[in-house]
């Protein structure tokens, strides 16, 4: 069966209008530290069934995912870390700024589409939808890893093993809209993760965010997310960057943030 990131009982977060949206989470500084280990794979396994705005983007910010199903057309093999066949959706236009990263990660798996084909590119995502595609990512990575099925009526059970292992139960309420800095947080962990397990990933200069100073609990985080390509911030005319941890993300812009560090493996 197809993988799906649709999950009914939670995409209701997307509809929020600015009246109704709840008020902005508090960011709280990460509660995992030092070296993540991952448990190993349960013997038994669950039956299956089931990528701030930025980054990397033009001038034009992104950010996001909510529920899914069905992957796009295939079309020809984009170069990158490992061969990856993308996939198109009807409501990602080819000259949108994120195209390319919504199709190659739609080959990937990790993100696949709504039922009716679509991706939605401009709704925001929650917690519990990122740590899914997390969770795909991690099994993909780690042999120890998995035996939680992320599809159909279980699409919970691999953003609460994400929780609970990886993130020590740092989020109560998985149903709650994502902001950047909690995206941050749950990439952070999964990569450290995947690099404890022997994953390399390039590094480049970094330039820093203007609005993330040394005295921040994400600054360590963020310094480590720049320097293998994971997020690159918002431009400014004057050449600075800003990372707005607090604003919201997108899903076109979670398919940037999983495309830049997929292609640097």
């Amino acid at each position: 069966m197809i993988a799906s990131d649709n999950y009914t009982d939670i995409t209701a977060v997307a509809t929020y209008t600015a009246a109704e949206e709840p008020p902005e989470p508090t960011p709280v500084a990460p509660t995992h530290g030092g070296s993540v280990h991952i448990l190993p794979r349960p013997t038994e396994t669950v039956q299956d069934e089931e990528p701030a705005g930025e980054e990397t983007a033009p001038a034009e910010p992104a950010s996001g995912e909510t529920g899914e199903q069905t992957a796009g057309t295939p079309e020809q093999t984009t170069p990158g870390a490992a061969e990856v066949t993308p996939v198109s959706f009807p409501d990602v236009a080819a000259n949108a700024w994120y195209y390319e990263p919504v199709g190659y990660v739609g080959g990937t798996g990790l993100m696949v589409g709504y039922e009716d084909g679509a991706f939605r590119p401009e709704d925001s995502m929650n917690l519990a939808e990122y740590m899914t595609i997390m969770y795909r990512y991690l099994e993909q990575m780690i042999p120890s890893v998995g035996g939680q099925s992320t599809t159909g009526d279980n699409w919970k059970n691999g953003a609460n093993w994400l929780n609970n292992i990886l993130l020590n139960g740092q989020y109560e309420d998985l149903t709650a809209v994502m902001t950047r800095y909690d995206m941050a947080t749950i990439t952070y962990a999964a990569l450290q993760a995947v690099a404890e397990q022997g994953g390399v990933f390039q590094t480049r200069e970094i330039h820093g965010f203007t609005d993330v100073t040394p005295n921040s609990p994400y600054y360590a985080m963020l310094t480590y997310l720049e320097s293998v390509s994971a997020i690159d911030g918002y431009a400014a005319a004057d050449g600075s960057y800003t990372f707005q941890g607090e604003n919201n993300i997108k899903r076109c812009e979670v398919a940037q943030v999983l495309y830049n560090f997929l292609t640097k493996q």
